[in-house]
């Protein structure tokens, strides 16, 4: 009995040993996958670790970079509001010059028309003459504030239009604002044709009015009218439908010299007498033309004198 129960307790024992060598082996293995999955923890840690600092610097250079872009954006946005505060002055402007305009040209229309038929000894003549001076000064004066208010607002818009060209496309989201681009009225063409008259007075004093800017189908006497202020005397003759001229800007005819009319030919490059009248002489676009005051040949009639000389 006492040999059979050491025998089972010897097998206890081994069984027991057996379990702790499995337990071990096992034990041991497992602290060996813990180990290398520990050590595999701290490499995605670190990677993490890694990856959150990457995260924050993108992040940081994006709320940077979001914040240029909206500034950026309220900066177009506000030069979009001044931009069309801009075209709507100018297109104000375009508007009150063409009414303007149409007013003056119908009142210089009905002062040319006087002054081509009424008699040039009455004070109505005088008045005409000089009213139509003064009123083509005045509308010189405003297409030159509006040629001048044209030039700046092209340039304030080729400016801006080059501001959007940069801004990386994102023109298009002024559309989604009240601010998007209003269109410009288009400039007003210049009919006006530009005439340039020399006044010589005889006596070495030449007055020269270049680029005198004159109505289409305006003859050449209108044109002397607006450079002398309406200073010009002369006898209105119907049944020939001319002027003749007896005094410009205050210096008159007198018994041996008298006002002569030139117009320079750019063919031959020389100064000729017409054989017409400063009426029948219509202005265009490079026209030259000359009033002399001299004597005259008393055969031939043919002046003592050449414009400039």
């Amino acid at each position: 009995m006492s040999s059979k129960k050491s025998s089972t307790l010897y097998g206890i024992i081994a069984v027991l040993v057996a379990l702790l060598i499995i337990v071990a082996s096992v034990a041991g293995y497992y602290a060996a996958q813990y180990s290398q999955e520990l050590q595999a923890n701290h490499t995605y840690v670190s990677e993490l670790n890694s990856v959150s600092e990457a995260y924050s610097a993108a992040a940081s250079k994006y709320n940077s970079l979001a914040e240029q872009y909206n500034g950026s954006l309220s900066s177009l946005r506000e030069l979009a509001l001044l931009y069309n505060e801009s075209v709507g002055d100018f297109n104000t402007l375009t508007s009150t010059y063409e009414s303007l305009e149409s007013q003056y040209n119908a009142s210089l229309s009905l002062l040319v028309s006087a002054v081509s038929e009424l008699n040039t000894s009455t004070p109505a003549y005088q008045n005409a003459s000089t009213s139509l001076a003064s009123l083509w000064r005045s509308l010189s004066v405003l297409a030159l504030k509006y040629s001048t208010a044209a030039s700046q607002f092209a340039n304030i818009s080729a400016s801006f239009m080059g501001i959007l060209a940069s801004s990386g496309g994102n023109a298009s989201l002024l559309t989604n604002e009240s601010s998007f681009l209003r269109p410009a009225k288009p400039l007003l063409p210049t009919s006006l044709f530009h005439s340039s008259i020399l006044l010589d007075f005889g006596n070495g004093t030449n007055r020269w009015y270049n680029d005198t800017q004159v109505e289409p189908g305006w003859n050449l006497y209108i044109a002397t009218l607006l450079i002398t202020n309406g200073n010009l005397d002369a006898t209105w003759y119907p049944q020939y439908g001319e002027h003749y001229v007896t005094g410009v800007d205050g210096v008159q005819n007198s018994a041996t010299k008298y006002w002569f009319l030139w117009v320079y030919n750019e063919s031959s490059l020389s100064w000729q007498n017409p054989q017409v009248g400063a009426d029948q002489l219509p202005t265009f676009n490079g026209s030259i033309f000359a009033w002399t005051y001299c004597g005259e040949n008393p055969s031939t009639y043919i002046p003592e004198c050449i414009p400039g000389s």
